[in-house]
């Protein structure tokens, strides 16, 4: 081995021996300290350091649409909606036509979807629901021509359902029919708002109005023959319905 190899062995082990890795500034601890150790201060005391921290923030854009994914997804482990939502909805507005920002408000509702059902349970976790409905309907309305914003919308409509909020679902089959006609299940958003009336809020009137609403306006759709079964059906008991099956 070569004297030269060996000095330069030498001239590297030394730097990188002596070099030292810069140090953390003080936002970044705090952040360690509260993922590390979950708290209500701590995390007060992050946010509010996040939010001083936006208010004079200068620069590039990408700076601060993670430091509002960041402020947003603390206001979600603490538990405080108004500002989770907040937050959201100033990195849709504020920031809707950058790409980074797109990503970053999926990236926070992949989040909830995360943590959307109890692992002990297998059920759905209330509050984490609720969250998920209202971001959805958020990113919907700042972002209409988003593909994704209807199929956000109908996953958080069957949310609303499973999590007994019933009027919130109807009104979210609404807006998707409404307001998205092009969408794939734009139909099937208008027949679950007759299911809907009639399975859990027991309402067979308006349910019939939907049913044949449905089978009007989308008369090839596949669903047609459910819904006309469902208004064959509709205020008969269970001994009424197998009755009339045995007769036809």
């Amino acid at each position: 081995m070569s004297t030269n190899y060996v000095l330069l062995i030498a001239l590297l082990f030394t730097f990188f021996a002596c070099s030292t890795p810069e140090p953390k500034d003080e936002l970044t601890l705090m952040e360690e300290s509260f993922y590390q150790q979950p708290d209500k201060e701590k995390g007060q005391a992050l946010v509010a350091a996040f939010e001083t921290k936006l208010d004079t923030m200068q620069g590039e854009p990408s700076e601060k649409i993670n430091l509002l994914s960041k402020t947003a997804t603390i206001y979600f482990r603490m538990g405080a909606n108004e500002g989770l939502q907040a937050n959201y909805a100033r990195l849709l507005n504020e920031f809707k036509d950058q790409p980074i920002a797109t990503k970053a408000s999926q990236n926070i509702l992949d989040t909830l979807l995360h943590s959307i059902t109890d692992p002990t349970t297998q059920r759905l976790v209330p509050n984490v629901a609720k969250q998920y409905i209202a971001l959805t309907e958020l990113y919907a309305k700042a972002k209409p021509d988003a593909p994704e914003s209807p199929e956000q919308l109908y996953k958080a409509g069957e949310i609303a359902r499973s999590i007994g909020a019933y009027q919130q679902a109807l009104g979210i089959y609404a807006t998707i029919e409404g307001y998205f006609p092009q969408y794939e299940k734009a139909p099937k958003a208008l027949f679950m708002q007759g299911f809907t009336y009639a399975e859990d809020l027991g309402d067979e009137e308006k349910a019939r109005e939907l049913y044949e609403a449905f089978i009007a306006k989308y008369p090839n759709d596949d669903f047609v023959d459910d819904a006309q079964i469902l208004l064959e059906t509709l205020g008969k008991t269970d001994e009424e319905i197998f009755q009339q099956l045995e007769n036809q």
